[in-house]
């Protein structure tokens, strides 16, 4: 291949930015993008957790009696005072609750008693929650966790309880010392799930 000096020039004119000699027009980078403003995030998540430090004799079986809970854990977007009993749904839509329950012997029954029995459900607007009962029956020497959970569709204002029944039975508070924390005798958590 052959150069002339004419394609020589030409070239060189062209890499330093010259055409037919006159200056190329400068190139303008780009603008950098710039970020939309970000709004301070709107949290549409509803949950609580709560539990309780005392122990609660539950109501004769067949009455029931509110299970009070005096420590909030986490509050958001759902009402709960401390020592109260009912979570106040603020934003309607299906939720998860999950209560467990520290149970054990109790209530003013007599040492030769040899078993409890304890129920617990959910109510709404004190309206018992059907298929949320759940049953403990255990020997008096022992203490057990019992568990009533589900999933629940809740209106704007609904109040929301877990409520106790048994025969000699309590929820009942476990220090088991050393590091280890505090056993409440109900731990209640709910949250939206939709």
């Amino acid at each position: 291949m052959t150069f002339t000096t004419k394609s020589i020039l030409v070239a060189l004119f062209l890499f330093f930015g010259q055409v037919n000699g006159q200056p190329k027009k400068p190139v303008k980078p780009a603008p950098a993008p710039v970020a939309a403003p970000v709004a301070a995030p709107v949290s549409s998540v509803a949950y609580a957790q709560v539990s309780s430090t005392k122990n609660q004799t539950n109501a004769a079986i067949g009455t029931g009696a509110a299970l009070t809970c005096d420590s909030i854990d986490a509050l958001s977007g759902i009402g709960f005072t401390s020592g109260g009993t009912q979570f106040t749904i603020n934003t309607a839509g299906a939720y998860f609750l999950i209560a467990a329950i520290q149970v054990g012997f109790g209530g003013g029954c007599a040492s030769t008693v040899t078993s409890y029995t304890a129920d617990y459900w959910v109510a709404v607007n004190g309206v018992a929650v059907s298929n949320s009962n759940v049953r403990l029956v255990a020997p008096s020497t022992s203490t057990d966790v019992i568990v009533t959970q589900g999933v629940y569709i809740f209106n704007k204002g609904d109040k929301v309880t877990i409520v106790g029944s048994g025969k000699c039975s309590i929820s009942v508070v476990i220090n088991p010392g050393g590091s280890e924390p505090l056993i409440p005798s109900i731990i209640a958590t709910l949250y939206k799930i939709d």
